[in-house]
């Protein structure tokens, strides 16, 4: 005898539509600064090599970025850890919207790699845990959403470097994407899902036990 399962149902609230828009600006930095490379590398007059220490220099980020992640949600919580990380991400992208000598370029993509990937893990794991056994789909809905975000920067980067202002001014999408989404949803948050039993539903988001923390803010 079979038992029915019910259907689950993905709920598109504010929360949901943040962690969105949060990874489609990490989209925009990740797409922008890969397309960059050979016109970063023409402007600085680099060989193919050293233009490519600067993947080297994200993938440094991102790993010193999941060492330290543990760290700042224990500290400051996933809600302050995922705008550090964008703060982080876009002040890495203004770096290297600023300047041209390659020890500050290579910086820029370090730091925008490794706040941008801090953002990353503790936006999805938030949407995960928001969404419960939906969490699937939504993930799945993000990164389908953070794709065309990301496709409309490189194509919006293309088109500006062929003008008079020159492809950098695209970089600037970035951090005025992260300080409007402040803005207008710096306020809000995923909270657990509705299934989560009405005793830890109902207590403090930081308050803990000795078992530790029962939902990360």
């Amino acid at each position: 005898m079979s038992t029915a399962l019910s259907p689950v149902r993905l709920i598109r609230d504010r929360p949901t539509w943040l962690i969105y828009l949060q990874l489609s600006t990490f989209a925009t930095f990740v797409y922008g600064l890969s397309a960059a490379v050979p016109l970063l590398r023409a402007d600085q007059g680099t060989s193919a090599t050293v233009a490519g220490l600067h993947g080297t220099s994200m993938a440094a980020g991102t790993i010193a970025a999941g060492l330290l992640l543990p760290l700042l949600t224990r500290t400051y919580g996933r809600r302050a850890t995922s705008w550090i990380g964008m703060a982080g991400m876009s002040a890495g992208m203004l770096t290297i919207f600023a300047t041209d000598a390659l020890p500050l370029t290579l910086l820029g993509y370090g730091v925008a790699g490794g706040f941008g990937s801090v953002m990353l893990y503790t936006a999805m794991a938030a949407l995960s845990d928001h969404h419960g056994a939906a969490g699937a789909a939504a993930l799945s809905e993000a990164n389908a959403v953070a794709v065309v975000a990301g496709m409309g920067m490189t194509f919006g980067l293309s088109l500006i470097g062929q003008s008079t202002v020159g492809w950098r001014v695209a970089l600037l999408a970035t951090p005025v994407m992260t300080v409007l989404l402040a803005l207008a949803m710096g306020r809000v948050w995923p909270g657990p899902p509705p299934h989560r039993p009405a005793r830890l539903r109902d207590r403090p988001a930081r308050r803990c036990d000795r078992r530790g923390p029962e939902w990360p803010d």
